[in-house]
Parts: C-alpha cells; sequence; structure tokens
C-alpha cells in the first residue's frame, strides 16, 4: 500500500502539474512556500511513472550531476490525469531505474517493490516494426548494397577499448579501409583481419606483426574474445549474405528511423540461435542492432551501437555493446563494450 508522505507545495510552474514534493537539503520538510526559486543550484525535472504519480529528481546546475537518492523525491498528483502509453524500456533513461528502486523501497511493501521492478525489467524492448510500412523498405540485397559502398569509402582509425562487466578492459585500434579491417589489441598479442565481401566475408589471427595470418575456422566463430560478450563471429556478420531474409517494416531504436529485417540461419551455419533480427539507419546504412534469436524467437545476445559520429562523410560508432541476455527476460546476464576515444581519417 502506497504511504503518501505530508509534503510542501511546490509551484504549479515546476513540472506544469499541481504537485506535493520535498527535495532534501534544498527545501525544508515544514516550509510549505518552498519553490524552485529557494533552491538556485537545483534544477527539477519530473517523470511519470504511474497513472496517479509524479517522481521528480534534481540536478545540480553547475555540474549537471543526478543529486544522491536521498534528493528524490515523489509526489501524488491531485486531479485525474490522462492514460499513459505502454512502456518502452529502451526509451526509459537508466537512472529512472534508480529513481524506481529508491520509489519502491520508500512507499511499497517489500514484495510489492520487489514485483513493481520485476515487471519494468521485464518489459519488451521495443514495440514490433511496422508491418504496414513494408512497401517503404529497400529489399534486402539492395540494403547490402548501400552498406558495403558505404564501407568500401572509408578509411578511418578508431582508438579505444574493449570493456568488459567484469571489470576488464582491452586497448584496441580498429583501421578501417575499404573492405578491410584490422582489430589490433597491442596489449594481448592478437591482431585480427576482416575482409568484408558482398558473397562472404574472411577472418584471420595472428599474435604480432611478425607473425603469419591464419584463417578462423568456422567452429571459432562461437569463440568469446578474451571471454567477453564478443566473439569472432560478431565481427563477420555473415547474416547479411544469408539467402531468405525477410523485410519486417520500419522502426525506431533510441529514435533513430532504422529499416528492420530478419533471417533464419541456414542448416549448414553451427551456431547457438536460429535466427538473426536486424535493424539498419536508414540515414547512414549502417547496422544499428542486431539480435540472435532462439528457437521461440526470444533475444539470447544483442549487439547494438549506441552512438554514430560523422568523420567527414563516413560514419563511424562512438560504442557498441554486446549483451547476452536471459531469453524471454530482456534482460542481460552479462555485457561487453568496444568504446571508442578517439577517431581519425587515414589518407
Amino acid at each position: 500500500m502506497l504511504r503518501t508522505p505530508s509534503l510542501p507545495r511546490f509551484s504549479e510552474t515546476a513540472c506544469g502539474a499541481k504537485a506535493w514534493a520535498r527535495i532534501s537539503g534544498y527545501c525544508p520538510a515544514n516550509d510549505a512556500s518552498c519553490s524552485l526559486t529557494k533552491a538556485p543550484t537545483a534544477a527539477i525535472k519530473c517523470f511519470r511513472i504511474a497513472g496517479f504519480s509524479t517522481i521528480f529528481w534534481a540536478t545540480n546546475v553547475s555540474t549537471g550531476r543526478l543529486l544522491p537518492p536521498d534528493n528524490l523525491l515523489f509526489a501524488r498528483r491531485r486531479e485525474k490525469p490522462a492514460p499513459l502509453p505502454a512502456f518502452r524500456r529502451n526509451s526509459f533513461p537508466i537512472h529512472s531505474f534508480h529513481m524506481l528502486h529508491f520509489l519502491a523501497r520508500r512507499l511499497l511493501s517489500p514484495r510489492a517493490a520487489a514485483a513493481l521492478l520485476l515487471a519494468l525489467l521485464t518489459l519488451p524492448a521495443a514495440a514490433a516494426p511496422d508491418a504496414s510500412t513494408i512497401s517503404k523498405v529497400p529489399p534486402p540485397d539492395v540494403m547490402v548494397s548501400r552498406m558495403w559502398k558505404v564501407l568500401r569509402s572509408s578509411a578511418c582509425e578508431l582508438t579505444g577499448n574493449l570493456e568488459t562487466s567484469a571489470g576488464k578492459s582491452y586497448p584496441v585500434v580498429i583501421t578501417a579501409r575499404g573492405s578491410s579491417q584490422t582489430y589490433v589489441f597491442p596489449k594481448n598479442d592478437l591482431q585480427l583481419s576482416l575482409t568484408i565481401g558482398e558473397n562472404g566475408s574472411t577472418l584471420k589471427r595472428r599474435t604480432s606483426d611478425a607473425d603469419t595470418w591464419k584463417p578462423v575456422s568456422r567452429a571459432e566463430l562461437t569463440t568469446a574474445v578474451f571471454g567477453s560478450d564478443i566473439t569472432f563471429g560478431d565481427l563477420v556478420m555473415d547474416f547479411l549474405n544469408w539467402d531468405g531474409t525477410k523485410v519486417l517494416g520500419t522502426d525506431d531504436i533510441k529514435t533513430v528511423p532504422c529499416y528492420a529485417y530478419q533471417v533464419n540461419v541456414p542448416a549448414a551455419e553451427k551456431t547457438n540461435f536460429d535466427s538473426v533480427r536486424y535493424w539498419v539507419a536508414s540515414e547512414h546504412s549502417a547496422i544499428i542492432r542486431a539480435d540472435a534469436l532462439n528457437g521461440k524467437g526470444e533475444v539470447v545476445r544483442r549487439i547494438e551501437v549506441n552512438g554514430i559520429t560523422k568523420i567527414g562523410k563516413t560514419p563511424v560508432m562512438k560504442e557498441m555493446m554486446i549483451s547476452t541476455l536471459m531469453p524471454g527476460r530482456d534482460i542481460s546476464s552479462s555485457r561487453s563494450w568496444i568504446k571508442i576515444q578517439q577517431s581519425r581519417l587515414l589518407e
């Protein structure tokens, strides 16, 4: 059961609605006249969490940092609000989950709090692609050709790290020249050479510049790189060359307009999944997300680009996240990232 606290009142302009709220350390609990004008170092924002509720939180104006949980506050709206649309976890800021945790602990019984958080964490990642827009989506072969064209025109060097959820970090330098890419891990005696083609891709490895390149076998494609969530097969992206790709329609991934496709794993391929669903940014012709699905259509692995920047006219990633998910839950059991710190064009 909700325990409604007796809280002082903010002005209606604070969040565009009459509400009861408190900010520890900025507005005294017994000051009913407390308002934003008396808390110049705090910027107040609102977030609806239920049809009758609003969560407020504060950020320090000078640093932009979210204030500690004790500064979070809960407000109960007095007027009847309009119904809210269904949640989409991908559009749900990560710090909102911290606020939910605080809210649940303060206002709900332990059992109800656990049920609320579990329900939100297991929501679908997003709505399905819009099948009514299939006619607006380029055929798979046309889309893949566009992607190869973008790759062939690229020449850049990206410097960053491969990081794991276990706290390990591996420096990496990625060099892209046309259809060729190299991944050099200077501190770990591993170099990878990837040649991407419309009829298939090849991956080779060696330990140093003095070593001879050796092909990575098909059986090794499921091998994890340094025990991370990234496999050699993730770099190859063979699914782009598989037959039978279906158009699913248009979709938005983190507000980026995309074309969505899906393809089944060929019988000759040895993988730990049954199909791949992927999204290509309509503007950049670059993959934004790829989901590996099991036989039940549940996501078991996800590759997702969290940011794209341009060097000249060439789109390059700023961060890529690879997640191993719990089937049917849309919750990751582990994650790894390729985070780019520096990027430059090559002559």
